[in-house]
C-alpha cells in the first residue's frame, strides 16, 4: 500500500479529486508553517499591471505614491513578470491586499479598512482565490463582513464558504456566526439557519440601557417601568414592571428573569443561544491580537 501525505493513491497512480486537493493544500500550508506567511498568488492584489505586448513580451509598470516614478520592465514569461512585481512591492513596501499568516488553529487575512479574517486552513484555496475586502453594512462601523465582487455585487465569504446563496424570502437559510462575530469565518462558528434565529442572535441595540438584551426600560406618562419581550412568529410578548410598585432594582431583576423565562419555553431563541461549541469563544480581541500580525522579512529581498 502506498500512502500519499497520509492519502492513499488509486492502483492506476492518480490521485482523487479530493485527494489532489488535500496535496495542493497541504502545500501551501506547509509553506504557511515555513515561512510564517502565504503571499498571494493574483496579480490583482499587489501594486502593479502586466500586460502582453503584440510581439509576445510581457510589459510590466509598478505606479504608487511610494514610488519616484513608475518602475516599467519587460520579460519573456508572465511567470518572470509577476515574480518582479512581488519584488517590487516588497522592496518599497507598497500596500498588499490579503496578506495571510497561519494562527496553528486557524489562518488570518488581512483585508480592507484595517479589518482581519480569520478562517480554517481547509479554505485557504478558497481564500487566495478572491479579493477580499471588508465591507460595513450597517454604515458608522457596527456591522463589517468580508466580501468578494461577484457578478458586480458584494458577495459575503460566509455564503462562499458554507455555498449558500442567500434569499430574501423571509424564512430562507441564511448563514449565521454563531459567536456573533462576522469576521469569525472558522465553518464551526457558522451554521445555516432560518432569518428568526439570525435575528434573534444579535449583540444588544445601540439603544439598550439596561445591559441585558430583550430588557427594557421606559414610561407612560409618569409611570416608570422596566420590560421584557420577545418576538415568536411575527407576534410581540412583553411583560412590565413598575418602578414604582417594586422599586428599580427588583423591576429591572423581575424584567430580567421574564426574559429568560421567554428564552428558555422558546425553541428559537434557545436554538439561537446554542454557542456549547469548542473553540467559539474566540471575541474580537482575539482576531485583533497585534502582536503576532504578519509582518514581510524585508531582509531576504535583494536591493
Amino acid at each position: 500500500m502506498i500512502v500519499y501525505l497520509n492519502k492513499k493513491i488509486k492502483d492506476n497512480g492518480m490521485l482523487t479529486d479530493k485527494e489532489a486537493l488535500f496535496d495542493e493544500v497541504q502545500a501551501l500550508y506547509e509553506a504557511a508553517n515555513k515561512k510564517c506567511f502565504i503571499e498571494p498568488t493574483d496579480i490583482k492584489k499587489y501594486m502593479g499591471n502586466i500586460y502582453l505586448s503584440k510581439n509576445g513580451v510581457f510589459n510590466v509598470n509598478v505606479t504608487h505614491k511610494k514610488l519616484e516614478k513608475t518602475i516599467t520592465a519587460r520579460f519573456k514569461t508572465y511567470a518572470e513578470a509577476f515574480e518582479f512585481v512581488v519584488s517590487i512591492n516588497k522592496k518599497y513596501k507598497l500596500p498588499i491586499k490579503n496578506r495571510i499568516r497561519d494562527h496553528g488553529p486557524y489562518m488570518k487575512v488581512i483585508l480592507t479598512q484595517g479589518r482581519k479574517m480569520i478562517f480554517d486552513h481547509r479554505n485557504l484555496k478558497l481564500v487566495q482565490r478572491h479579493n477580499i475586502y471588508a465591507k460595513d453594512f450597517c454604515k458608522g462601523g457596527g456591522s463589517f463582513y468580508a466580501c468578494t465582487t461577484m457578478s458586480s455585487k458584494d458577495r459575503k465569504i460566509h455564503n462562499l464558504l458554507m455555498n449558500n446563496t442567500p434569499t430574501d424570502i423571509a424564512n430562507g437559510t441564511t448563514i449565521d456566526h454563531i459567536n456573533r462575530n462576522t469576521e469569525d469565518n472558522r465553518e464551526f462558528n457558522l451554521r445555516p439557519v432560518t432569518r428568526n434565529i439570525q435575528t434573534i442572535n444579535r449583540d444588544f441595540r445601540s439603544d439598550n440601557k439596561t445591559g441585558y438584551k430583550g430588557v427594557f426600560y421606559g414610561h407612560t406618562g409618569n409611570t416608570y417601568y422596566y420590560g421584557a419581550y420577545y418576538k415568536e412568529n411575527g407576534k410581540l410578548y412583553r411583560k412590565c414592571f413598575a418602578v414604582k410598585k417594586y422599586g428599580h432594582d427588583q423591576a429591572k431583576r423581575m424584567a430580567i428573569e421574564c426574559r429568560k423565562q421567554f428564552e428558555a419555553m422558546s425553541t428559537p431563541y434557545k436554538e439561537a443561544n446554542r454557542t456549547n461549541i469548542i473553540g467559539i469563544d474566540m471575541d474580537e480581541d482575539d482576531v485583533y491580537n497585534t502582536i503576532d500580525d504578519l509582518e514581510y522579512d524585508f531582509s531576504s529581498i535583494s536591493s
